[in-house]
């Protein structure tokens, strides 16, 4: 869907889009709400200004909470670390896009933006100085405020890695960037975008239902639809603005609609949204019609909310990946472990065999022997991910097992070794095992369920699979067979479509 592009060494392409931006924020407020100052650890005062290093977003003298991108968040901090002398755009460009070839434009599109974010005073506060680069003329101050707490912090890290990523990646859509507990993600059409923001929600919710209430993290969504140009790991233009001032204005739980996005949809949407009328946002020059969608209370229930003849996959088994255990690890290296499991977690949500159990909903078992049916019945998994890791010197040795959890039976185990040194490319080759082993492994093994069930009992997603064993036969018999089997899977769900 690209409109044209720029000469490649710039890096930056302008194409038409659907812009997802979204914030995750606690009910306490203590996640990533901009509006709870209590959140923060350190931020810059001055002009009356106030700076927060920590989420990256600026509070007008009135208290008003103005959201910077993140590489304009980085130039500002970099400029009140250097308040009061010049600073050349050479030394800008080393310091927020290291290693990656910008052009001056990048640079001006920060400067610009924040000054239209420091109001009337800005061209004053962030002065130029020509072929010598910019100064932040002003007096600023340091300020410790208490952080946020840890758990918080890590749950938000952790449903970002295995929630949130494998949910964007899995509808097709690609991260620009994400900082300060947001995130930016394009899709090439609406309907990705949008089907992706309801599983989001719905998944987020599922991740968090063990949660303390109060603690609980959910998620703010602002989708729009338009041209926007893209430069390695950011984006920016009108659309990706009115998607951040839609996802300011959300109430967590819900997604805001522009009506580009509704336009572009249709009647392809069996959903109610509530039409919000035109909508007055900051720093936008005209109003704009929006939407709001609300999804059931039952999150499972919004799976019945696909568009109008979108076939949909029937249910599958469900997989729960579990925290490594770390055995004999030395202290202040545990985080290994998480780091394979997160890499796991996010690869396995892109296979169409299997429903991930987010890992964040399994931190329970960290550094215990898993009870595989505590952790089914817990969960609702038929399959369970599980393994250790140790360090011997230099070397590293990994476990990982898959288990059946009706059986509690091995499915597939494999123990890895490696250097150290190596620790990613033994991930990757982890990773890549379970990609190529998992999904047969379990469609194998669901095939064995299928067959010693009585016909009354078999689902769906059983006649599906008897039907793909049925079509491994050589004579006309077993295709019509087959066909007999899947026009039965299409009749038990006629939105059924093995994807």
């Amino acid at each position: 869907m690209e409109s044209g592009s720029l000469d490649s060494p710039t890096r930056i392409r302008r194409i038409r889009c659907a812009i997802l931006v979204g914030r995750a924020s606690d009910c306490a407020g203590t996640a990533s709400n901009p509006r709870n100052d209590s959140a923060s650890s350190i931020s810059y005062q001055f002009a009356s200004f106030s700076l927060d290093i920590e989420r990256g977003t600026l509070a007008a003298p009135e208290g008003r909470i103005i959201p910077l991108r993140p590489k304009s968040a980085e130039l500002l901090c970099h400029l009140a670390e250097h308040a009061g002398r010049v600073v050349s755009r050479d030394a800008l460009m080393a310091a927020i896009w290291p290693n990656v070839f910008v052009t001056d434009d990048n640079i001006t599109q920060c400067v610009t933006e924040i000054r239209r974010a420091l109001g009337v005073t800005g061209a004053q506060l962030l002065r130029t100085l020509p072929k010598r680069g910019y100064v932040l003329d002003a007096e600023v101050t340091r300020r410790n405020s208490p952080a946020k707490p840890p758990s918080t912090s890590s749950e938000l890290a952790q449903l970002t890695v295995n929630v949130i990523q494998p949910g964007i990646i899995s509808h097709r859509g690609r991260f620009t960037k994400t900082a300060h507990g947001s995130f930016v993600a394009c899709f090439d059409s609406c309907t990705d975008a949008l089907q992706c923001s309801m599983r989001l929600q719905q998944n987020v919710a599922s991740a968090e239902v063990g949660s303390i209430p109060e603690r609980r993290i959910r998620l703010q969504l602002g989708l729009h639809f338009g041209e926007v140009s893209l430069a390695d790991d950011d984006a920016f233009g009108q659309v990706v603005e009115v998607a951040v001032r839609l996802c300011e204005r959300a109430e967590p739980g819900t997604i805001l609609l522009a009506d580009a996005v509704q336009a572009e949809i249709g009647s392809r949407f069996e959903f109610k949204a509530n039409d919000l009328g035109e909508l007055r946002l900051p720093d936008i020059d005209h109003p704009l019609r929006t939407f709001q969608l609300r999804l059931p209370a039952d999150t499972h229930a919004a799976h019945g909310a696909l568009p109008s003849g979108q076939p949909r996959r029937a249910e599958v088994p469900a997989v729960a990946v579990l925290p490594f255990r770390d055995l004999e690890m030395p202290a202040g290296q545990s985080h290994m472990g998480d780091g394979v499991l997160e890499e796991i977690a996010l690869r396995l949500a892109t296979l169409r065999e299997v429903t991930v159990i987010s890992p964040t909903s399994t931190l329970r078992y960290r550094d215990a022997v898993p009870d595989i049916s505590r952790v089914a019945q817990d969960f609702g998994a038929r399959y369970v991910i599980s393994g250790s890791i140790q360090r011997s010197g230099s070397r590293l040795r990994i476990r990982v097992l898959l288990s059946d959890a009706e059986t509690a039976g091995i499915v597939w185990s494999n123990i890895y070794e490696g250097d150290l040194e190596r620790i990613f490319d033994l991930q990757d080759q982890i990773t890549f095992d379970i990609l190529a082993t998992v999904a047969p492994q379990i469609r194998e093994a669901e095939l064995r369920r299928a067959r010693s069930k009585p016909p009354e009992n078999l689902g769906t997603y059983d006649y599906f699979l008897r039907g793909v064993e049925l079509l491994r036969g050589k004579d006309i018999e077993e295709f019509n067979r087959a066909h007999s089997m899947f026009k039965k899977a299409m009749q038990a769900d006629e939105y059924y479509a093995p994807t």
